[in-house]
């Protein structure tokens, strides 16, 4: 699981800039913002199923070198 936590900060950070730009795109009315919006929220939810496993298996911790 070397990847995990990159994986798991991409689908987080594209999320929230998505859901930014999706809502700027909003106000100005713009035929496009409830698909970006769609695609944000389902990319959160894919980073929060990722932050549960990754909790449950202890993926999150940082590998300690041996002293």
């Amino acid at each position: 699981m070397k990847y995990f936590n990159k994986i798991f900060d991409i689908f987080l950070y594209e999320s929230i800039c998505i859901l930014f730009f999706g809502g700027l795109l909003f106000i100005l009315e713009d035929p496009i913002s409830p698909t970006l919006i769609l695609v944000s929220v389902v990319s959160a939810g894919i980073a929060a199923l990722m932050g549960c496993i990754g909790r449950f298996f202890h993926l999150f911790k940082h590998d300690r070198e041996e002293e």
